[in-house]
């Protein structure tokens, strides 16, 4: 009985080194998948806040060059209405010096004829 234990003594110590072993190897496996998965966790996180300030970004400047095409398209079109103003104005102004003239022709006819 002692030579059997002697025998199995050995097995039973090798046995539990290498029970040792993988479960030490379990273990590395399964932190190095939660490191592993806490590391993804952190970086779409910070991918996300990156999208979310470039986002934000972008929609200000967006509401920036909102604002300048309204005020340039407000701008066109009170030059447009002045445009408008001013060829009434000549045309007024056209309309006034041929009425002017043809009022001033017959008298120069008169006084040539």
């Amino acid at each position: 009985m002692k030579k059997l234990l002697l025998k199995t003594l050995p097995l039973i110590v090798t046995n539990r080194k290498t029970d040792k072993l993988e479960i030490n190897n379990k273990l590395s496996k399964v932190l190095r998948k939660k490191v592993c998965s806490f590391i993804r966790e952190i970086v779409q996180e910070i991918v996300e806040q990156i999208k979310e300030k470039l986002l934000g970004t972008v929609l200000r400047r967006l509401e920036i060059l909102e604002g300048s095409v309204f005020e340039q398209k407000r701008d066109l079109e009170n030059f447009q209405n002045d445009v408008l103003e001013k060829n009434k104005q000549i045309e007024e102004l056209k309309s006034n010096k041929s009425a002017k003239l043809s009022q001033d022709t017959p008298v120069l006819r008169h006084w040539t004829t």
